[in-house]
């Protein structure tokens, strides 16, 4: 009984039990983890790109007239939300009908851990982007 590996027999032959298992690793990790990855990072450089490198001459000009700078931080969140939620929306969409029209399931919940990452990672850019410009301007 000291061997590591579980076999089951079955008609076809015998199935290494640690050998599935690594292989389902593999493929969450292809098929979950990294698009999760991929699509979060899209959405932060898209929000920064857009707003720091387009928009920050406009909320320097606004900072340097008076404008308070939680007036300045809730426009920067609207903007973040202007272009996040359409790209969260659509991935959640798309990961959804992908999983119903491949596997026959109406819940998916890889499309809901994008959705949530991709929340998450909403919050985090509109603060840092926020205190980026604030920084940068004052």
């Amino acid at each position: 009984m000291g061997s590591e590996h579980a076999f089951f027999t079955q008609k076809e032959g015998r199935i290494d039990v640690i050998e599935n298992i690594n292989k389902l690793w593999i493929t969450i990790l292809t098929s979950l983890v990294i698009p999760i990855i991929i699509l979060c990072i899209t959405q932060f450089v898209a929000c920064h790109i857009f707003i720091v490198e387009k928009c920050a001459s406009y909320y320097k000009r606004h900072l340097l007239l008076g404008r308070r700078v939680s007036y300045i931080k809730n426009e920067i969140r609207i903007d973040c939300t202007v272009i996040s939620l359409p790209v969260a929306l659509i991935a959640f969409l798309i990961n959804t009908v992908t999983v119903r029209i491949t596997l026959g399931y109406t819940l998916s919940f890889s499309a809901i851990y994008l959705f949530i990452f991709q929340c998450l990672i909403f919050i985090l850019s509109c603060k840092i982007i926020s205190n980026k410009i604030v920084r940068n301007c004052t």
